[in-house]
């Protein structure tokens, strides 16, 4: 401002004058040219009918021009390009400071009056930082904003950024161009073009915004063939290949890989091996399959509900030049190692973990049984896991009363009034003793499957093993070793020492010891 100010002064000096007609020349303060009442530093006007509107905060330079007149800046060049050049700094005039990343160089804004008043910069042109400036950093870039209608707020709405990208709605471009709030749609330095919404043709969709191609099916079927060499080709045939969205699909007859002559919709004929997918009924004759094209062929044939079938998917593999035939399934790790699975034999022998089955099934290894064991469709068992305790073999029985009653540890007796059903001990010596409810059976035997709703009434009775117990000492202390009878106390069992009633009345052995009161022990179920 105080430069500006001496330019001016030095004008006026060479001038000499004060004012002279509409222009003013003062000392200090504004000058103005076509006016004696300048509003700006430097206020030009050539409408002589009134004085200029007040020029916003900072404004140095305002002009006007006549009524219905332009008011216009040129620049004349002779010999050179005409420049309009814009300077900003940070800090003040006797201490320029770097501009920082941000900070604007230079704008264009348009403004207008809207009945009531002036405004500034709701169509804006304009250059900023990108970064902090150094002697070796000067990167700017460019943007425009307009204001949409109905609103007084201008939005940024195209960018060239540092690097030259182009943004449309965006302002961080990531591509050469970038349209929309999330690059939708991108052109890179390589002219690829990526788009997020899909591509429209003439107002139809041709790709949708997943990438798949939706547009007509109608190109799959080739144009004439140009003149060639012996003569024009003839127009090409339609392509048997159909289009649904991203699916490709044979429209018409067989597919044959490795074979001109296809037996089935698909038929892959490798030098050795290979694979046929039917299409129609596995009868023994298959049907319109001929079983001699298959015969030394190794394939896998697939089908569905072959003569005397149920509707099942089934698979026949032809054993070729193998003796045993069927079917083997391997893994196979990372470093070649090959693990046998399971073998299907062609004899109908089943092997797990062994490829040379030698029974109906043969497993080589541990078995573990969660359900019932069949024997000649009789259920003869139900396994349990092992769980820390369980090594007895309990029967699922129905007891008197009601269930819930019942507590594993419970020593059990049979019902004299109801027979087939056992209920809690509750004299001593009891010669009807019969087991003990099992904590964790390790086997229970069933008359019914676990399923049967009489087995939601029923609890497991150990008849042989070890299993948690409930003594009392009101017959003495109890050590191991000792036999154990029932007592008068509901449920428990107790030391049995009159030798004249024990025939018939023993529960078990004693493998823990009872001082006194009442406790649980674990307990050699032996009934005699």
């Amino acid at each position: 401002m105080q430069r500006n100010r001496l330019w001016l002064a030095a004008l006026m000096a060479l001038f000499a004058v004060s004012a002279y007609a509409q222009n003013t020349f003062p000392s200090t303060g504004n000058v103005g040219v076509g006016t004696t009442s300048p509003n700006a530093l430097l206020t030009v006007n050539s409408n002589t009918a009134t004085t200029l509107p007040a020029p916003a905060s900072g404004v140095i330079l305002n002009m006007g021009a006549a009524d219905s007149s332009a008011t216009a800046i040129q620049l004349n060049a002779f010999g050179n390009n005409p420049v309009l050049r814009f300077r900003r700094s940070g800090g003040t005039n006797l201490n320029p400071t770097a501009v920082t990343a941000g900070s604007v160089l230079g704008a264009i804004n348009l403004g207008a009056y809207d009945g009531t008043s002036w405004s500034l910069g709701q169509a804006t042109y304009a250059g900023a930082a990108y970064n902090t400036w150094t002697t070796t950093d000067h990167s700017a870039y460019l943007y425009f904003n307009t204001t949409p209608s109905g609103s007084l707020t201008s939005l940024e709405r195209m960018r060239i950024d540092h690097n030259g990208n182009v943004g449309i709605g965006t302002t961080s471009p990531s591509a050469l161009l970038s349209v929309g709030s999330s690059s939708q749609f991108q052109v890179n330095s390589a002219g690829a073009i990526s788009t997020s919404g899909g591509l429209s043709v003439g107002g139809n969709q041709v790709i949708n915004s997943s990438g798949v191609w939706v547009g007509p099916s109608s190109g799959l079927v080739g144009p004439q063939g140009p003149a060639g060499p012996a003569g024009a080709t003839g127009p090409a045939g339609a392509s048997p290949w159909g289009l649904s969205g991203s699916n490709t699909y044979y429209t018409s007859g067989n597919v044959g890989i490795g074979t001109s002559t296809p037996q089935g919709i698909l038929d892959v004929t490798p030098p050795v091996g290979g694979l046929l997918v039917s299409g129609v009924n596995l009868d023994p004759q298959w049907g319109s399959l001929d079983m001699s094209k298959v015969a030394n062929s190794a394939k896998l044939v697939t089908g569905w509900n072959r003569t005397g079938g149920d509707g099942e998917a089934d698979f026949m593999a032809n054993r070729g030049g193998g003796g045993g035939g069927g079917f083997a399934f391997y893994d196979v790790t990372n470093n070649g190692t090959v693990n046998s699975l399971l073998r299907l034999h062609g004899n109908g022998n089943v092997g797990i973990g062994t490829t040379n089955p030698q029974k109906k099934l043969h497993i080589a290894g541990d078995v573990e049984i969660d359900g019932q064991l069949f024997f000649g469709g009789i259920a003869q068992g139900q396994s349990a896991p092992y769980a820390g305790c369980g090594a007895d073999y309990a029967e699922s029985v129905d007891v008197t009363g009601d269930r819930t009653k019942y507590e594993p540890g419970d020593v059990l007796v049979i019902d004299p009034k109801a027979p087939g059903k056992f209920l809690k001990s509750n004299e001593a010596y009891s010669t009807m003793a019969s087991g003990v409810y099992s904590t964790k059976p390790g086997f229970v035997g069933r008359f019914h499957e676990a399923s049967d709703p009489a087995s939601a009434d029923e609890i497991p009775m150990a008849m042989l093993g070890r299993v948690p117990t409930k003594v009392t000492a009101e017959n003495g202390p109890i050590q191991v070793g000792d036999l154990l009878v029932t007592s008068s106390t509901m449920g428990y069992a107790m030391k049995g020492t009159d030798r004249s009633r024990l025939v018939g009345a023993v529960i078990g052995k004693a493998l823990g010891s009872l001082d006194s009161g009442t406790g649980t022990i674990m307990v050699l179920i032996t009934l005699q």
